[in-house]
């Protein structure tokens, strides 16, 4: 097996347009300026194999650079799990050759295809790398969820919120205009600002994805105005991806979370979605549980979401 790079429209053209968006050309190239180099890299023996893209910045290869997570391309449905460390070797070497101090690979929750996961998660332990971090990811199972019956199935407490919920005359809105995403937004910002956490995509670069990421926003209303919103990416043809929601201060006896949560399951079994990925409730691996207890209250799935990361000086150490 050899690494190849190629340029970023032979890349295009090898994965197409069916992959994970935090993989396709656009998205890579959309955010090409946060690191000095993207190295776009196909994996190939008889036939190409894998694609993979990888960002390179003051020594430190990441994969993704700029994303949630990031996914190794199969380009054929046959690639066997000798292709895979086959794989995993040479990009080894290809990085160490090419300058790279240390290797970062953050992959996707178990979750979005749990058989390629685990099989590229035993190729990197078995080559050198160590978990950094392991997140915890949580998600809703829309095959196994039956609206009819859904509030009978979460916890109690969330029953009794989402009764509250749907007792308060709140408005579920899919922004169709390019204002009314702008103010889903700002109601964002202003949720993370008033908790106190980071919001890491400015309003720009939010407007600037989604012109290339299929995806949906949404307002929360009461009385016609916005106190809550849901920023979410059609990640693949089958999963979707919350990847903020929030509600601005002192309407929190209304519980608009449990309302827009509730909404969007409908929403996304309605398109025949099989999962809605509600993202981490970890920060590198350190559990937010009040966040934690939230979300398995309301019915989510965690599963596992591992960084990897190989140290050349460590590597030379066991591997040289």
């Amino acid at each position: 097996m050899k690494v190849i790079e190629i340029t970023s429209n032979e890349y295009g053209k090898l994965v197409g347009n069916e992959v994970p968006c935090f993989c396709s050309q656009e998205f890579l190239e959309l955010n090409a300026d946060k690191v000095e180099k993207v190295h776009y890299l196909v994996g190939k023996d008889t036939k190409n194999r894998i694609a993979f893209a990888v960002g390179e910045k003051n020594g430190e290869w990441s994969a993704p650079y700029s994303a949630p997570f990031t996914d190794i391309i199969l380009l054929r449905r046959d690639v066997t799990v000798e292709q895979i460390w086959a794989f995993t070797k040479a990009f080894i070497e290809y990085a160490r050759g090419n300058g790279a101090k240390s290797i970062n690979i953050f992959l996707p929750a178990q979750v979005y295809d749990f058989q390629t996961t685990s099989r590229f998660s035993n190729a990197l332990l078995g080559n050198g790398y160590e978990v950094q971090f392991e997140d915890i990811n949580y998600s809703f199972d829309l095959n196994s969820i039956d609206m009819e019956t859904y509030a009978d199935s979460i916890w109690h407490m969330a029953r009794k919120n989402l009764r509250i919920a749907m007792n308060s005359e709140l408005q579920f809105v899919r922004c169709e205009t390019v204002e009314e995403k702008e103010e889903a937004y700002d109601v964002i910002k202003i949720n993370r600002a008033y908790r106190g956490y980071p919001l890491r995509m400015t309003k720009e670069q939010v407007m600037a994805t989604i012109q290339i990421v299929a995806h949906d926003l949404f307002l929360v209303k009461k009385n016609n105005v916005s106190i809550a919103a849901a920023v979410v990416y059609r990640v693949t043809g089958d999963t979707a991806q919350v990847v903020y929601w929030g509600n601005i201060p002192n309407v929190e006896e209304y519980k608009p979370i449990n309302f827009i949560a509730y909404k969007l399951i409908s929403y996304y079994k309605e398109l025949n979605f099989r999962v809605l990925d509600i993202g981490s409730s970890t920060e590198a691996g350190e559990p937010n549980f009040g966040l934690c207890t939230f979300k398995e209250s309301i019915g989510c799935i965690p599963s596992a979401k591992c960084k990897y990361q190989l140290d050349f000086a460590d590597y030379m150490s066991n591997f040289g």
